[in-house]
Formats: structure tokens, C-alpha cells, sequence
């Protein structure tokens, strides 16, 4: 008598999973799509992520940066906002080389296709350095095309104007 006492608390076994069926047939019914639990992870941030880099940059603790764009580009090696932030990474450092890295790193994230307007303007402003003046006003109204309404606009357009004269 006590034993049955003790599990009348509990289903039985096939009705426990049945229970266990149906609820796990909700749960897939809520999965989004097939995607790995780490891309949907990136999918989801990649809108936070220019943001996050920006921060990082200003940071300017660069061999922790740069330590973070490999691993990113590790997993990500078509991104052209990678490659931009790595070419930030060494315009901003400004040890020996950098400017051609940065200007490699800038192309490269052209050529990848989906860079940021900010890639135009940061080659405009590596150009405008090597006074390479119609270098640098290509890229300075490429990037003003790409983001007319960017909160330099008026700097970039004094720039223009400035070394025009």
C-alpha cells in the first residue's frame, strides 16, 4: 500500500512522455530558423557590433584590439567593416608601417564589399597626409555620397573647399 501511495503523485511513465513529446515539440515549434547557436549569437550583435568597435578603438589599448580583430576576422575574413577597424587600428596606432597597413587594410575592406562610408573618409584623411590631394578628395566625396548625412559633413566639405582654393 505505501509504494503505491508514494508515485500516485507522479504520471505514469508514457504519460510523462507524452508530456515530454509535446513539450519539446513546442520548443522547435519557437526556433527561429536552423542556424547554429553561435551564428544566430553573431547575426543578433552584428547590428551592435560597429558600435562595439568604435568603443573598443577609443579605447586605444591597441594590442588588445588588434588581438580581438583576428579573432574576428578568424571568423569572419570577408568582412569589410573588419578590415576597416583593422585599418583604423593602425592609422590611429601610427607605429612604423602602419600607414601602409592602413591603407592596405582600407582597400582590402572596399574590395570586400559592404564597408563602412567611414572607410572613404579615413582614406581621405591618410591621403590628405601623403598630400596626395586628388586621392583624398575622391575619398572624401565618396564618403559624403555614402553618408550624406554624416556629422562631419561640414568639416569634410570645408576640406574639400579649403584645398581647392
Amino acid at each position: 500500500k505505501f509504494s503505491t501511495l508514494l508515485f500516485d503523485s507522479h504520471p505514469p511513465s508514457r504519460e510523462r512522455l507524452a508530456a515530454i513529446d509535446d513539450l519539446a515539440d513546442r520548443i522547435s515549434v519557437r526556433t527561429i530558423d536552423d542556424r547554429q547557436p553561435t551564428e544566430m549569437y553573431r547575426s543578433r550583435l552584428q547590428h551592435y557590433r560597429f558600435g562595439f568597435l568604435e568603443d573598443e578603438l577609443h579605447q586605444r589599448d591597441f594590442p588588445r584590439l588588434e588581438v580581438l580583430l583576428n579573432q574576428l576576422i578568424e571568423a569572419d575574413p570577408s568582412s569589410g567593416e573588419l578590415s576597416f577597424f583593422k585599418g583604423e587600428l593602425y592609422r590611429l596606432r601610427g607605429e612604423e608601417g602602419d600607414r601602409g597597413k592602413a591603407l592596405a587594410a582600407y582597400e582590402k575592406a572596399i574590395d570586400q564589399g559592404q564597408c563602412p562610408p567611414e572607410t572613404f573618409r579615413a582614406l581621405g584623411l591618410l591621403y590628405g597626409r601623403e598630400a596626395k590631394t586628388e586621392k583624398a578628395h575622391t575619398a572624401f566625396r565618396e564618403y559624403l555620397k555614402r553618408k550624406p548625412d554624416a556629422m562631419d559633413r561640414e568639416m569634410i566639405i570645408h576640406i574639400l573647399g579649403k584645398e581647392t582654393q
